[in-house]
């Protein structure tokens, strides 16, 4: 518990102290014509093709929701227009809420989209928090989303047992640590 609690401080002090410091160096001249040749080719953004070859993880949109609707709750994106209102997710999170429930009406765990990202949930006692990622999720980062759900469903226990509780801005920096991981 103490070292989820850990990491989770020291990313919200690092991305407050140096927001536009990126913690990658640029790949080398060599590499990066490779790149741009193996995306011209495969008309994908030399981006994505910087992000395969770099084997790294990023959390792109986080969603809260209700554990017996799947309504959505809050939500967390990295793309500042998305994030920026409500009713630009709203569609987004009944699409994920219908999948990702299995043929039983389990949640899953996981499951990889078309596009090659994955989704991840962690499902609590009165929520269930998805989260959108590029990469592959390791056992360190799982514990990271284990412990902002439990976090969140700690400190708001009592408001989610009161049907009809307005929680969007309330709930908003939560979900908003979780692009950090």
């Amino acid at each position: 518990m103490l070292e989820p609690m850990s990491r989770a401080t020291v990313r919200r002090a690092l991305a407050e102290y140096s927001p536009a410091s990126r913690p990658f160096q640029s790949p080398d001249f060599l590499d990066r014509i490779v790149w741009h040749l193996q995306a011209l080719l495969s008309s994908r953004s030399f981006e994505d093709i910087l992000f395969d070859k770099s084997h790294r993880f990023q959390i792109d949109e986080v969603y809260l929701l209700d554990g017996d609707s799947l309504a959505l709750v809050s939500f967390a994106s990295c793309a500042p227009a998305r994030h920026s209102t409500f009713k630009r997710v709203n569609n987004s999170a009944k699409r994920i809420a219908a999948q990702i429930c299995d043929g039983n009406g389990q949640i899953r765990c996981s499951f990889e989209k078309p596009d090659g990202r994955n989704f991840i949930s962690e499902v609590g006692e009165q929520m269930v928090l998805v989260a959108i990622v590029r990469g592959q999720p390791n056992e360190m980062i799982l514990a990271n989303f284990e412990f902002s759900l439990r976090r969140i469903e700690d400190h708001f226990h009592d408001q989610f047992e009161q049907a009809g509780t307005a929680l969007m801005h309330a709930l908003q920096p939560f979900p908003e640590d979780c692009p950090l991981i």
